[in-house]
């Protein structure tokens, strides 16, 4: 096999198994460790696409074979030696040395080299793009940066949300229900009229309008005014002004908060058609007439809200970690970084403030806000890094010092909590 077959083998199969192929990426892996056994990529991501832990060691045994250095195999290789019960210093079994692939293959297993022993010759080249490097991949948990699937929708180390919504081409749900909201605010609060009216006969008012209204039809709306409320108009006006109020509320909210607005209209729809029910059965407000318009108006939300739903869970896409298009300058990347923070995406910060350092390498700021990331997301060794280089740049600001004394804390406890 040529090196530009192994090089596009190897990157085809990085992007499978970035977009959740495993099986497939796996295969192409296994011809390019096949191929050419030195290169170190290929041998990590193989430990990413097999499922058996000794299939994983093996994998990462080589890696760190050709690279001792490399941080991210040497935590990997010290939590699978313990899973098998294989001591740090013990070498592996002679049964663990090839990476077969899984049990469920239809094709023969491609048994892969053993672990290749020091040698004088030269490290390999890595090959362009193809470097494992968490701080680069877009399927990394957003908030606590460890690697992920493309089909997950929950991070499987933090356990957070990683499913936000996208683009939803269900505008018209939205704008159907705020009119039948609007209707039903009206409607609730011209039905506040029977009880005022009622109440303005008990204190001596001419009925001659109550009269007037009834014969427009009035009363077949608002209810018959005339009929006895048991004393309880009052509370016939408080009831119709709370349930103005309900209508009143999910309006704002669907202003405010559209991804819930919808769900809490199914049940305020509910609602309403119940409440409509017990009034007109118990103090025979609204009249007829209004009480088909509650109940026709509810009846609508409700058939409109539920689909809403529906449609709007489909619209939501997986959270990926990428710069935003709109940040186009250090300052803004900075303040982007920071919303992020606020989240808790630390992923998404680093991101940011990696980019912004790149653009203002002379900005203190930037490297500090870097290196707090890098901490967050337990990448130590490279928040030394980051404090170390903006110290160069900046040799008078006292606190990079302090900074890095904790960084070099946090990451010697980190070891020894690894370790035990």
């Amino acid at each position: 096999m040529q090196p530009d077959e192994i090089q596009q083998k190897l990157k085809d199969a990085i992007q499978a198994i970035r977009g959740g192929e495993r099986e497939r990426g796996r295969d192409l892996l296994l011809q390019v460790v096949e191929a050419d056994e030195r290169i170190e990529p290929a041998w990590l991501w193989l430990s990413v696409a097999v499922d058996d832990s000794a299939d994983k060691l093996v994998a990462l045994e080589n890696v760190l074979t050709l690279n001792p250095n490399n941080a991210q195999a040497q935590a990997e290789v010290r939590k699978l030696r313990r899973q098998l019960g294989i001591a740090e210093d013990t070498p592996i079994p002679e049964s663990l040395r090839a990476v077969a692939p899984p049990s469920t293959r239809q094709s023969a297993p491609v048994a892969t080299p053993t672990p290749i022993p020091a040698s004088p010759s030269p490290s390999p080249v890595p090959i362009p793009g193809t470097a494992v490097d968490l701080d680069d991949d877009p399927l990394q948990c957003v908030y606590c940066g460890r690697p992920t699937h493309a089909t997950d929708n929950a991070c499987p180390h933090c356990g957070r949300n990683l499913l936000t919504w996208g683009k939803w081409k269900g505008g018209i749900y939205l704008y159907l229900l705020l009119l039948l909201c609007g209707l039903s605010l009206q409607a609730s609060f011209l039905q506040t009229a029977g009880p005022a009216l009622a109440i303005g006969l008990t204190q001596g008012m001419d009925a001659s309008l109550v009269e007037l209204l009834a014969d427009f039809g009035a009363t077949a709306y608002m209810g018959d005014v005339l009929g006895h409320y048991h004393g309880l108009e009052i509370v016939a006006i408080v009831a119709a002004l709370l349930r103005t109020a309900l209508w009143l509320g999910l309006t704002i909210l669907f202003y405010n908060d559209m991804e819930s607005a919808f769900a809490v209209a199914v049940g305020v729809g509910l609602a309403d058609a119940a409440w409509t029910w017990l009034s007109v059965s118990w103090l025979g407000l609204p009249g007829p007439v209004g009480a088909w318009v509650n109940w026709g108006l509810a009846g609508l939300i409700v058939l409109i809200s539920a689909p809403a739903v529906v449609s709007r869970s489909q619209a939501r896409v997986r959270l990926r970690v990428e710069l935003d298009r709109e940040a186009l300058s250090g300052p803004e990347l900075y303040r982007r970084g920071l919303k992020y923070q606020r989240q808790g995406k630390w992923a998404l910060a680093a991101l940011h403030w990696r980019k912004a350092v790149v653009m203002m390498p002379d900005e203190s700021l930037f490297f500090k806000a870097l290196a707090l990331a890098q901490m967050e997301l337990g990448r130590y060794a490279k928040a030394l890094a980051t404090l170390e280089e903006g110290a160069s740049r900046a040799p008078h600001d006292a606190e990079f010092q302090t900074l890095i004394e904790a960084a070099r804390a946090k990451g010697s406890t980190d070891k020894r909590m690894k370790r035990s």
